[in-house]
């Protein structure tokens, strides 16, 4: 879950390419991406949501995956 708290928390605060280069320290310590909360979303589910597109497109080349979530709901669909 750090990893979607994380960018609920700097995604507020922080430019895009601040927030991606923190999540880059979490991938690389082993965290995983595809991190699924309690209604099914993922990182990028919350990036989606934001719509920030640097971010959306950082999570894609990490090989993030489309899982739906509890409403059955993809990514692109929030």
């Amino acid at each position: 879950e750090l990893i979607i708290e994380t960018i609920k928390k700097y995604h507020k605060t922080h430019s895009s390419e601040n927030l991606i280069l923190e999540l880059e320290k979490l991938i690389c310590g082993g965290i995983n991406i595809d991190h699924i909360d309690s209604e099914r979303k993922t990182a990028l589910h919350i990036a989606c949501s934001l719509g920030d597109c640097n971010l959306i497109m950082y999570l894609i080349s990490k090989k993030a995956l489309f899982h739906p979530d509890i409403h059955g709901n993809l990514p692109f669909h929030v």
